[in-house]
């Protein structure tokens, strides 16, 4: 007679397993189990993206020229991997080479059954977004505000200011500031008042 049983991680007592369904599958969540994540909520991260659509519009105005036959990782699941990685705080590319293989971060990019792409590869697809594809974000990021805005708005005030980053060594994307000797990244940052 075979009795057949779901198997469950172990969990601490006091804490119990929370359930979530997620693309029609159920994710256990709890808190003591060997193959953790101390980033479980990517998971819901994802559910807001799927909701907005925001990483598969902005992605899928990227385009991409390499060669299919070699590709391992898709556009869209390396934009997610990367805005996913920001959102939880990891903001330095480095970080990819660990977080490639949280159970939580490669089930949010669809890529549940593989590592996710390592630090070389993700700063790979940095490097090849031109500045014509940033342009094409950048307009689509604003109309995606644009259209949630009230249409009664009268006036939306941009605030953009820009921010030195230090740069070391021979960075792409860098310039020398005209004020210092050192040579930076510009970062802007835009606030809506």
């Amino acid at each position: 007679m075979n009795h057949h049983r779901r198997a469950t991680a172990p969990s601490a007592a006091c804490i119990p397993p929370i359930v979530l369904t997620f693309e029609g599958r159920s994710v256990e969540l709890v808190r003591d189990s060997p193959d953790t994540s101390s980033d479980g909520g990517v998971v819901l991260l994802r559910e807001v993206d799927d909701q907005l659509g925001l990483t598969a519009s902005m992605s899928a105005l990227l385009g991409d020229t390499r060669d299919s036959s070699r590709v391992r990782h898709a556009r869209r699941e390396q934009f997610q991997q990367r805005v996913y990685q920001i959102a939880l705080g990891h903001q330095d590319c480095n970080d990819a080479d660990w977080l490639r293989k949280d159970a939580a971060l490669r089930l949010a990019c669809g890529a549940e059954h593989s590592e996710l792409s390592s630090q070389p590869t993700l700063s790979r697809f940095e490097n090849a977004i031109t500045g014509r594809a940033l342009n094409r974000l950048w307009r689509a990021f604003e109309q995606l505000y644009v259209d949630e805005l009230d249409p009664t708005t009268p006036l939306v005030v941009l605030d953009v200011d820009s921010t030195d980053d230090p740069t070391h060594g021979d960075q792409p994307r860098r310039s020398s500031m005209v004020s210092t000797t050192s040579t930076c990244s510009i970062r802007w940052s835009c606030s809506m008042l």
